[in-house]
């Protein structure tokens, strides 16, 4: 998953310079004399299975098999939970801020903390603990996928209003968790996404993108969002990091075994579908 990038009229490689085109043609390399044995056509990008959906670009890490359409079929795959992220407007929305960065642990490990709250009141004290429950989630899943509720202590408010005339998106975070390895929270009017790659047993990439309506054009409007962008890593790297101080220790083998409570069955499921998929 990463923000668009429609506006390039090409790719260079910051190596030798080799251009290419958006359709992935080689359109020119330095002293190109010098491969008569390698001609431009045979010297393309690889083609992976992409598309666009929700303000993102989708891709499998893979080149696309001989015979294989190409293009993903997202409606199909992101099943009802894309649909109700259509019905917000996500297909329209744009980035507005992006992260890449390097993790030193396992690629399913940030995915554990972010399906569960059980951590909050613990990991999260100086930051968003107090806004929400002790524990407290609701949850259902859609094949692989998983929507999570996660109520606002200031949800409360709401008793006396139809429930027609909820603004959910102020008193609770709604997390879509797309199998294997995207996750975006959904905040009323905007969104954070990221997805985690895995580079060894150890070792993951994170690209993450904020999605807002539109571009901010004020500066009050730049500042909202800068805030919202830190309040959501402040909380976040808390995650990272612990993550990360617990792959230093695996290797030790001293746990053989990692249990999960009652509340963390999302992350349970989590690790039961990957343990599907690889069987």
């Amino acid at each position: 998953m990463a923000a668009s990038a429609a506006s390039r009229r090409a790719f260079v490689c910051p190596y030798h310079s080799s251009a290419y085109g958006l359709d992935g043609a080689l359109r020119g390399r330095p002293h190109g004399e010098d491969f008569p044995h390698a001609p431009a056509r045979d010297c393309a990008l690889a083609r992976v299975p992409t598309a666009e959906a929700l303000g993102l670009v989708w891709a499998i890490p893979r080149v696309v098999k001989e015979g294989e359409d190409p293009q993903l079929d997202l409606t199909a795959w992101l099943g009802r939970f894309g649909a109700d992220l259509r019905h917000w407007g996500y297909d329209g929305w744009v980035p507005v801020h992006q992260r890449e960065f390097a993790n030193a642990a396992n690629w399913k490990i940030p995915f554990e903390g972010n399906l569960e709250t059980y951590h909050f009141q613990y990991a999260h004290r100086n930051t968003i603990a107090g806004l929400f429950y002790d524990n407290l989630l609701m949850a259902d899943h859609d094949r692989q996928h998983q929507r999570i509720f996660l109520p606002k202590r200031s949800i409360e408010i709401l008793r006396e209003r139809p429930p027609g005339e909820w603004p959910v998106g102020s008193h609770a975070n709604i997390i879509y968790f797309f199998f294997p390895g995207t996750l975006i929270l959904h905040e009323g009017d905007h969104a954070n996404a990221f997805t985690v790659l895995p580079e060894a047993v150890d070792k993951s990439r994170v690209l993450a993108t904020t999605l807002v309506p539109e571009m901010p054009k004020t500066e009050k409007s730049i500042n909202y969002w800068k805030k919202n962008v830190e309040s959501f890593w402040g909380a976040l790297d808390e995650d990272f990091a612990l993550g990360v101080s617990a792959q230093s220790t695996f290797a030790s083998g001293a746990n053989r075994v990692l249990h999960f409570g009652a509340t963390e069955w999302c992350a349970a499921k989590f690790h039961e579908d990957v343990e599907g998929m690889i069987r």
